[in-house]
């Protein structure tokens, strides 16, 4: 449970602020393009710890992993409040997602490493459910505290919140056993090597990477979508965005009441989310104006994600003889850079 409350201020860091996105647009002076930047680089962070984090974990020990991101957090967040330079807001922005790779890498393993195969499946689902709970309740939340608060406030509120977190995480995780002896380089370049020459990895991985990307996209696109384009209220957004979620945690859910084998549920799935992703980016670009059209494609879309999300994450990480905490550094690497990818390429629709 301490692990899961932690988690959730870092996620909800980026999509808290979703609603805030104009407001931060007219407060720095800036394009929205240059706005969106700030999610890009949120994922861009994400990405960069986690090579490092995967050998450092596994050696030193993840609750110490875990309390120093928090600190981290808490010092990156404080700079996005007060800053009054863009520069410093995306560079706070960095740091944030910097932080994340340390609940991927450590908080992840662990869960991976402990459970059989089905256990684990059932647990990171469940732990997805809930850590959508902050892109689908965030950006509602978001929208509802900015009618008392300003977007700065927001980020403040989110600091005490990850203190809080911080301090039930030392009291609550137990302390882990790292591994002994010193840190050899050339088993972490051998541990390297097997997980990137490793075939099965990397088609699941590519094509758990694609979906993520997809609904980051939508994230990055959605406040300019509805409420620049067409002129949502910022509660409105918030219901939308959790509507959108809601059909994401149903396609988890969902999963479990299926008795098909993983790859057949993988198999099927993945056509499914071809075709609605494929029409709902058309009418995106044909047809904004259609609401029902637009939201009702990417609805189906999340619930088909939703469906083989997890179970994608479990294939591509099982890898005969690499440490846990390595493999998860290369999965959530992949994920975060195709995160970037997919916020750069919301960008380029224009409404």
């Amino acid at each position: 449970m301490s692990l899961i409350l932690y988690e959730l201020p870092l996620y909800l860091s980026n999509n808290l602020f979703l609603p805030a996105l104009l407001g931060i647009t007219k407060s720095f002076q800036v394009t929205n393009a240059t706005a969106q930047l700030s999610i890009a680089f949120w994922f861009l962070g994400a990405s960069f710890f986690q090579v490092f984090l995967g050998p450092l974990a596994d050696h030193y020990g993840r609750k110490k992993i875990l309390l120093g991101g928090g600190v981290l957090f808490v010092f990156a967040t404080l700079l996005c409040s007060f800053t009054h330079h863009i520069i410093w807001f995306l560079i706070g922005r960095f740091l944030q997602g910097c932080v994340v790779s340390t609940i991927l890498v450590a908080g992840y393993a662990t869960i991976h490493e402990v459970m059989e195969r089905e256990q684990a499946v059932r647990t990171t689902s469940w732990m997805g459910s809930i850590t959508v709970l902050a892109p689908a309740l965030g950006p509602l939340l978001g929208s509802l505290l900015l009618q008392w608060m300003n977007w700065r406030e927001l980020f403040i509120a989110l600091t005490g919140f990850t203190i809080l977190s911080l301090y039930l995480l030392t009291v609550f995780m137990p302390q882990d056993r790292p591994n002994s002896g010193r840190l050899k380089l050339k088993k972490i370049f051998l541990d390297y090597q097997t997980i990137l020459t490793n075939f099965q990895f990397w088609i699941y991985t590519l094509f758990f990477c694609f979906l993520f990307a997809s609904l980051m996209a939508w994230d990055t696109l959605s406040p300019f979508y509805l409420m620049d384009y067409l002129k949502f209220n910022l509660i409105q957004f918030g219901f939308i965005q959790l509507l959108v979620y809601g059909a994401f945690i149903l396609g988890i859910n969902l999963k479990r009441l299926l008795k098909f084998p993983i790859e057949e549920i993988i198999k099927k799935g993945l056509i499914l989310t071809l075709i609605y992703f494929i029409l709902a980016l058309f009418t995106l670009v044909h047809s904004p104006q259609q609401l029902f059209g637009v939201i009702g494609s990417v609805l189906l879309f999340c619930i088909s994600t939703g469906l083989i999300f997890y179970s994608l994450h479990r294939k591509a990480i099982e890898i005969p003889k690499a440490p846990m905490g390595t493999i998860i550094a290369v999965f959530s690497t992949s994920m975060n850079l195709f995160g970037v990818l997919g916020s750069l390429a919301a960008m380029l629709l224009h409404f």
